[in-house]
């Protein structure tokens, strides 16, 4: 199970680069507005999913290439990757507390 600081390291730069992409090409085909904000929104949600992405396989106890493709992946498809994990969150929640009543 790979939890090393390079392996973080490493996950952190793939998302980045991740998000970096999918500005571009949202640039490129004129379905995102060039400016710095739209930047810098599209570099934290791939953060934000690649964490997701990281902690993820992690759990799950996945092999370090198959867990920095997961990353990579995930931070690709970040708007995606974030919406999947709140409804999932979100039933977990609910389940939770529907359960004991609260």
């Amino acid at each position: 199970m790979p939890t090393s600081t390079q392996t973080l390291v490493i996950a952190v730069l793939l998302s980045v680069l991740g998000g970096l992409a999918v500005y571009l090409q949202g640039v490129r085909e004129e379905r995102i507005k060039r400016d710095w904000f739209n930047l810098f929104t599209e570099l934290v949600i791939a953060f934000v999913s690649g964490v997701i992405a990281y902690y993820s396989a992690v759990h799950l106890h996945w092999e370090e290439p198959l867990l920095l493709l997961g990353v990579l992946v995930a931070s690709n498809n970040g708007r995606e990757t974030v919406t999947v994990a709140k409804e999932k969150l979100w039933v977990a929640l609910q389940s939770i507390f529907i359960k004991k009543g609260i």
